[in-house]
């Protein structure tokens, strides 16, 4: 975690915002003023902000094409249910004998 390693022998991604809390935490009287600092690690460790803001982006795609394939299926419905397409009228009927 706060080793400066990273997976492949370099420095970690979030090693530098490890740094800064933890000098922060040494210099600050109180802790809270490092609340910041703490925030922004554990953002870069655990990525939760990121997979919140995917997930409603995400959620509001699928709200969209749910809602564009309601209309979709309204048409279908009105096509597959309408009626007048099959009524034919028989031969001369409806012309006029001249």
């Amino acid at each position: 975690m706060a080793s400066g390693f990273g997976a492949k022998g370099s420095e970690g991604r979030c090693y530098p915002l490890w740094q800064g809390f933890s000098k922060c935490m040494s210099t600050a009287e109180d802790p809270s003023e490092c609340k910041d600092v703490r925030e922004d690690y554990l953002e870069c460790l655990h990525h939760k902000k990121d997979f919140q803001r995917a997930n409603a982006i995400q959620a509001e795609a699928d709200r969209q094409r749910g809602e564009e394939a309601t209309k979709i299926w309204a048409k279908i419905e009105k096509h597959v249910n309408d009626t007048s397409w099959g009524e034919v009228k028989k031969e001369g009927e409806g012309e006029k004998a001249s």
